[in-house]
Formats: C-alpha cells, structure tokens, sequence
C-alpha cells in the first residue's frame, strides 16, 4: 500500500466505476463517501483502505484493558454496497496478548485474507471470538499482519481518548453539524400539525437526509408516549424514543431526542426529532418536503 498523497485523486464515479458498484447504499453505517474520493493508491485491489489514527484507542473486557494503543490502524472496506463501518487495529505490542488464546477457528471470510480469531479471558469472564487477527494478509494489507482487530459489539467499552464511543470508530470522512436555524419548520401527523418551530436545529450528515431538531415547547406532547427503545450514534450519543397516538392510531418510535450528547452536537440535547420519511408531510419554509432517497436508497442510518 502506497503512502503517497501527490498521486490523482479519484471521483467518486470513477471509483464507482472503476470497483463496479452497482446498486443502493443499504446496510446499516455504510457510506459512499470518502474523502475526493480516496486516493487510488491507498485503495487496495481487495478494496480495502488502512490508515494511520492518530487517537488513543482503548478496549476494555470485563473493565481490563485489553488493547492500549496512540498507533492504531483505521481500516475501510469497500463492499458492494458502499464503505462498511471502520475498524481499527492495535499492534499487537499493545495488547494483553497473555488474555488471548487461539479459539480454532480460522476462516477464509475477510477481504484481507483468511481470518484467524481468538478467545479473551478478562478477570475471570471468557469472550468467546472476540478477537481476530490476520496471520496471512491480501498483498496490499500485509501491515495488518502484525496487528489485532477486536469484535466491536463483544467488548464492554471502548475509549477514544478519554470519551466512551458507540457502535463503531467514528469515520474521519464523515462529517455532522448541528446548526441553529430561523428557518419554519411544520411537521403533519395523523391530520394534526404536531410540530411547528421557527428555531430548529438543523443535522447535516454526510451522505444522509437533514433532521430537524425542535424545542419542546413546539411539540404537540400530548401526543406523545415515551417507549423503551433505545439507540446509540458514534457522532450524537444515546437516544430515546417515543411513539405518537392520533387518531385511534399508533405511529411507533416515530420520534426522538439525545438527552445528553457528545460535545460536537450539544446544541440537539433534548430536542425532538421526527423521522421525516414516516409523517405525512414536513414543511421547511412553506414548501413540501419532497420524499428523497438517499445514497440511491437508503433514507438513514443513524438518526
């Protein structure tokens, strides 16, 4: 894999083009967007993009720290439906290689070649595959071979410096502000106006449709039911939900706030938000919103 950055930068049509994606962006937290595109030299022919962070990362099994590294690796795969969700990777000197034992499985089932995992011991409690390595890499991600990838949803916590980080490493390349806004925001439900703001705060994130964020006081709470759902975002934080009843008729999970946020997006903390794709119509200044499939397809992600 190349280091250089003075080589051309791709499109992002001709990098489309070139690894023949065809198709709607789907899956949950994947992208088609990087930065210019990516740099054709940095891309791999097994479609995979590894990159230097330079974050403190942690990983904690059972409150032990499992991997401490300022030296991480970022790794994007592209797959057909567009950029997974990143991972990283810790040199293997900065793990707790003495907690981890060879599980058996080995598997020809990553992009980067045939993969090898391994169990975690952390005081007492077993982590079964919760660790995987590359022992054999594709040429083009032979660095990952000194390296060790830990199965996200397996760990109890994860660090980023010193803040807690949901569901996957946040994506360099994938960008959210949260904006304070005059414009007028109207939002219809069940034949009610249920939402009607003209102090918003606006979310635009990379490659997703905007959420308006609204106080309060301009929600029809009455209709409104807390549920027990619950979600969490890489970029916002954690998020509660409530369902609508109008009418006879129940619109479930159809709203949401972030109670407490991260530093980034603290304007949004406790405002509602409506998932605009599922109302009957949402009004930005007088005028329609007109539906809109993201990416080719997919409304959201992350809300």
């Amino acid at each position: 894999m190349s280091s250089s950055f003075g080589r051309i930068l791709l499109t992002r049509r001709e990098l489309l083009q070139q690894t023949a994606l065809i198709g709607a962006v789907t899956a949950v937290g994947t992208s088609l967007v990087r930065p210019a595109d990516v740099l054709a030299d940095n891309v791999s022919a097994n479609r995979i993009l590894i990159e230097p962070s330079p974050r403190w990362v942690r990983v904690k099994f059972n409150n032990v720290v499992v991997g401490n590294t300022k030296r991480a690796l970022l790794v994007h795969e592209l797959v057909p439906n567009g950029w997974k969700a990143p991972a990283y990777f810790f040199p293997k000197a900065d793990i707790r290689s003495d907690l981890l034992t060879f599980s058996g499985q080995d598997e020809a089932v990553g992009r980067a070649g045939p993969v090898t995992f391994h169990h975690i011991e952390a005081s007492g409690k077993r982590y079964e595959n919760a660790a995987l390595t590359y022992d054999e890499p594709l040429p083009g991600t032979e660095t990952l071979a000194d390296h060790v990838g830990f199965v996200w949803r397996k760990a109890d916590e994860w660090l980023e410096e010193e803040e807690t980080i949901y569901q996957h490493p946040r994506d360099p390349y994938h960008r959210v502000d949260a904006l304070p806004s005059s414009r007028h925001i109207r939002i219809e439900l069940g034949g009610e106006v249920i939402a009607d703001t003209r102090r918003p705060v606006i979310v635009y994130e990379t490659g997703l449709r905007p959420r308006y964020y609204i106080p309060r006081t301009d929600v029809r709470e009455e209709f409104l039911e807390r549920t027990n759902r619950h979600t969490r975002c890489p970029y916002k934080g954690e998020a509660s939900y409530w369902s609508a009843s109008i009418g006879g008729r129940t619109y479930d999970n159809i709203v949401w706030a972030y109670p407490h946020t991260f530093p980034g997006v603290s304007s949004i903390a406790g405002l509602l938000s409506f998932y605009n794709e599922n109302v009957d119509a949402v009004y930005v200044d007088g005028v329609k919103e007109v539906a809109q499939r993201w990416n080719g397809g997919a409304d959201a992600f992350y809300v």
